[in-house]
Order: structure tokens, then sequence, then C-alpha cells
């Protein structure tokens, strides 16, 4: 879980080898939130994923990129965005950039 300020964010992942699954969920304060779920493969501790969620009644997909350190992930920002909207992560790991601010691991309620 992460917490910045009012806004919650909440990432629950099962690692099954180099296979990762789980539920995403951004809950802003006073504005849209989501949440679905997320699908991907993790690679020298970098998980890549495509996360489905759904937001004012619509159904979308975009990727996710998080960085897993002991227990606290990182979210990696992206470079920008390709030519249908979607957010664009660096190809290379090494030169991902993240949040500062770690998702913390808390016991599953």
């Amino acid at each position: 879980m992460k917490v910045m300020g009012k806004d919650t964010f909440e990432l629950q992942i099962v690692i099954n080898d180099e296979k990762v699954s789980g539920v995403l969920g951004y809950r802003f304060h006073e504005k849209d939130s989501n949440e679905g779920l997320i699908s991907g493969e993790l690679h020298d501790n970098v998980l890549r994923a495509n996360y489905h969620f759904k937001s004012e009644g619509v159904n979308s997909t975009r990727p996710v990129v998080f960085k897993l350190m002991g227990d606290q992930v990182y979210e990696a920002l992206p470079n920008g965005a390709d030519s249908s909207g979607q957010p664009a992560f660096n190809d290379d790991d090494a030169k991902l950039k993240y949040d500062v601010t770690p998702y913390k691991k808390i016991p599953c309620e």
C-alpha cells in the first residue's frame, strides 16, 4: 500500500516463477478512482504488466511497470505516451525512473 496525502494505492500480487498476476487499485481523494487486474512477467525484480481496469464505466488496459525491492515496491514513471496515448516506458530496465514514494508491505485484509 502507498498513501500520498489523501490518495491511497494498493497492489496485491502473486508470483509464480516469472508470471505475475494480481490486483491494483488507485483511490484518489475526490477524483475518479479505478481498480483492476494486472498480469505480466517479472525479470530481475522488474515487473512489466498490463493493467485491466474499469473507470467511469469504461473498460481500459494500460501498461504498468514496478521494481520489487524487499518489502517495498516502486512504480515506474512513463517516459511519455505512445501514438495511441498509452504510457510509454523505456525498454531498458536500467534506464527506468521510479516514483520516490514506495508501496510498503502490509498484512493482507
